[in-house]
């Protein structure tokens, strides 16, 4: 989908939309608060409950529309208990409480509630525009919606790399771009164990299981070397969030659904990017001025980024999915400019999980984006479609880049493509300046 025309974001509240679905499959969204014990904070989880047409969101209930809450003596009568009732009931008297008024947060709840239901069915056309983006599942895109509201509009944030105190390693494959997440990691979540030997052993137990049973989930997991707790880099198996998701229904746990909800923030954290690019290039302009990168070179870097994005663009459009095929032009194209691939430029330079272009210089940078530049209208102009036929536009379009960086290095004597890079100067020996 073209970034420049349909945003994976939310819709411009003035817009109108258009829902694909009857309204029966309305789903009304009701969030939980549970106070947490000298936090002060709450902790959020998400149930589906019966089907209605949406409603306008309402004014803050007053005390007397909220019934009384009555205690129960039988599972039937529990069955029709206010659950955020009960959980805030049981935060009475814990610290950080103290000035609880369950009634008001009650009401509070009530229109966070309706306020988040209106804005998912509001923006549902971003699902059926693309399910694909969104796993092809309707509750992913749901649980991605509810994280945009609550950062946006309830100023709601929650460390993506951090669950409940628990570290989550995570890599982002710039080739695939795609986030790889340690599947131990998520195990320990899940089993609420605290020694990484223990949640090793139960994740190959299930992977024994698994197998026999056929799944797709372990083959649908890979190994990529990750910092472990002595310090080294050590091949870990990880997964994507598509996975993770279904691999979370294999472990019973109380942690099952709050891990859902923070996995698909994956989601919301590239819808959040999507709905507001400014905000995310501004993050990165920031990190980069705090890297030392020059104004110059961070310029060339935003602007080789908005030419490798029309370029993915055209190929999203033209038969070519996301991910290995992505990758696969994009190493033809970097061959054929720079005369090494993306790997082997990577290990010139030292780098191991870092992103290369963030390491190239600026005269790497601008052959990268005129390498880039030139196979786009080369496509264009031939209507290039599925990997054969882009295969040769990127071959085509490269030459161009490659011609030029040839004539630079002949009159120069300096060679484009170099190890040097932006490590911590304990990690490189030879650094750009």
């Amino acid at each position: 989908m073209k970034r420049g025309a349909h945003i994976k974001g939310r819709t411009n509240k003035t817009d109108r939309v258009e829902r694909k679905t009857s309204p029966q499959n309305r789903v009304v969204v009701v969030v939980v608060v549970l106070l947490l014990a000298g936090a002060g904070a709450g902790r959020l989880i998400l149930q589906q409950t019966s089907h209605q047409q949406p409603s306008v969101v309402s004014n803050t209930p007053t005390r007397a529309e909220i019934p009384a809450f009555k205690t129960p003596h039988t599972l039937a009568e529990l069955e029709h208990c206010d659950i955020a009732r009960i959980n805030l009931l049981c935060a009475e008297g814990l610290s950080g409480a103290e000035t609880l008024n369950v009634d008001e947060a009650l009401a509070a709840l009530d229109t966070w509630a309706l306020h988040i239901k209106s804005e998912i069915d509001r923006n549902f056309h971003h699902y059926t525009e693309d399910p694909a983006y969104f796993y092809n599942s309707e509750n992913f895109y749901k649980m991605a919606m509810m994280g945009v509201v609550l950062y946006e509009d309830y100023n709601m944030n929650h460390d993506l790399a951090n669950f409940e105190g628990h570290e989550i390693r995570r890599l982002y494959d710039e080739q695939t771009e795609t986030w790889w997440f340690s599947v131990v990691d998520i195990i320990r979540v899940l089993t609420q164990q605290a020694d990484y030997q223990i949640a090793r052993k139960y994740w190959n137990k299930l992977k024994e299981r698994l197998n026999k049973e056929g799944s797709q989930l372990v083959t649908n997991c890979h190994q990529l070397k990750m910092r472990a707790d002595d310090g080294k880099q050590r091949l870990t198996d990880v997964a994507t969030a598509e996975t993770l998701l279904r691999l979370v229904q294999s472990v019973p746990s109380p942690k099952a659904e709050p891990i859902k909800l923070w996995l698909a923030k994956v989601g919301y954290e590239r819808m959040q990017e999507m709905a507001d690019p400014a905000r995310s290039l501004a993050r990165a302009r920031e990190t980069w001025q705090k890297q030392g990168r020059s104004a110059k070179w961070i310029e060339q870097r935003m602007t080789g980024q908005e030419t490798r994005n029309k370029l993915t663009d055209y190929w999203a459009g033209h038969d070519i999915k996301q991910g290995d095929e992505f990758a696969i032009l994009t190493n033809i194209i970097h061959q054929e400019w720079a005369g090494v691939g993306v790997q082997s430029h990577k290990n010139l330079k030292g780098l191991k999980a870092e992103n290369l272009r963030d390491h190239m210089s600026e005269a790497e940078l601008i052959f990268t984006a005129l390498a880039e530049l030139s196979t786009r209208p080369i496509a264009e102009s031939v209507k290039a479609a599925g990997m054969a036929e882009n295969s040769v536009a990127a071959k085509t379009g490269e030459r161009i880049a490659r011609k030029a960086r040839l004539e630079l290095e002949a009159k120069t004597g300096r060679k484009v493509v170099t190890g040097e890079n932006y490590l911590p100067p304990s990690q490189t020996a030879k650094q750009i300046r």
